[in-house]
C-alpha cells in the first residue's frame, strides 16, 4: 500500500488535502475554483502522482461540497486535463462529491470528467455524498 509522506500536506484554506484508505486514496476538498486556487491544487496533484506507486490504480476524489455554485472555469478544466495527460498510462477512478443541491445543474461537471483522465483506462462517477464517494474508491484502493 502508498505510504504518503510529509511532502503532501493540506495545502490552504481554499483547498484541503487529506489522504484515506491508508493512502490509497488521495482527496482534494475545495472552497473555491479560484485561478489560484487551482495552480496549487495542480502543483500538490502533480507531485502526489508522480510518486504514485505504478501498479497501484490513482484514486482521487474531488470535493465540491462546500461549493455554493459549481462554476468550472477553463483554468480548472485545463490544469485537469494537464494533469490526466502526466498520468495517462496509469488505471484510475476519479469521484466527484457535489452539493445535493446542485443535482440540477450537472452541464459542467460532466463536461470537466470527461476531460479529466480520458481513457478507457479511467472510471469517474458523479455523487452528491462524500463517503459513498470513498466506498466506491475503496473497491480498488
Amino acid at each position: 500500500m502508498f505510504e504518503p509522506d510529509e511532502l503532501f500536506p493540506s495545502l490552504t484554506d481554499k483547498v484541503e488535502m487529506e489522504w484515506l484508505g491508508n493512502g490509497g486514496i488521495v482527496l482534494f476538498a475545495f472552497a473555491d475554483l479560484s485561478d489560484e486556487t487551482t495552480e496549487e491544487w495542480f502543483e500538490i496533484a502533480t507531485n502526489a502522482f508522480a510518486n504514485w506507486p505504478p501498479l497501484q490504480p490513482i484514486c482521487m476524489l474531488l470535493d465540491f461540497s462546500r461549493l455554493n455554485a459549481i462554476i468550472i472555469r477553463s483554468g480548472f478544466r485545463q490544469r485537469a486535463q494537464d494533469l490526466s495527460r502526466q498520468q495517462s498510462s496509469k488505471r484510475a477512478r476519479v469521484a466527484v462529491v457535489l452539493p445535493q443541491d446542485q443535482a440540477l445543474h450537472l452541464g459542467p461537471v460532466r463536461l470537466l470528467l470527461r476531460s479529466l483522465y480520458n481513457s478507457s483506462t479511467v472510471e469517474r462517477k458523479i455523487f452528491f455524498n462524500r463517503q459513498e464517494a470513498i466506498n466506491w474508491l475503496a473497491e480498488v484502493a
